[in-house]
């Protein structure tokens, strides 16, 4: 019984964002960056492509807080400030020709590690310490 006091205390505070289980997919048509940073709680594959391609996946009620900017060379994916999340579906498919680096923050992490890019730099940090292989080819 306390459990569920509190759950809803937590939640009647509008301190978690409960994702609706409705996805959606939104295509942005950043070009020209060879540096990716993913903050939050992100599942995202990267893979090399002749072009440039970003989407994203996740609940419809949560895709207005997703953040997605190029700053410079560098593609930026991540959340607006919200208190708390759970559960949500966080996606995000990048497409570039090539790599040079890639921080990942957060609980954010690659879903397909075994596949691998040539880029110089990775950095993980955060709750889940950012998972993200480094494998040059």
């Amino acid at each position: 019984m306390e459990r569920a006091i509190a759950a809803v205390l937590v939640v009647g505070c509008g301190g978690v964002l409960i994702g609706s289980g409705n996805l959606k997919t939104e295509e942005y048509t950043f070009r020209d960056f060879t540096s990716v940073e993913i903050s939050s709680v992100f599942e995202f594959d990267i893979s090399q492509s002749s072009s440039y391609g970003v989407s994203i996946t996740a609940d419809d009620n949560v895709l207005e807080k997703v953040e997605v900017i190029k700053e410079g060379n560098t593609l930026k994916i991540g959340l607006k400030t919200i208190p708390g999340l759970w559960p949500v579906t966080l996606k995000a498919e990048i497409t570039t020709p090539q790599l040079h680096s890639l921080a990942v923050s957060g609980a954010s992490r690659r879903r397909q590690p075994e596949f691998c890019l040539s880029y110089t730099t990775v950095e993980g940090e955060g709750e889940g310490g950012g998972e993200a292989d480094k494998q040059p080819h």
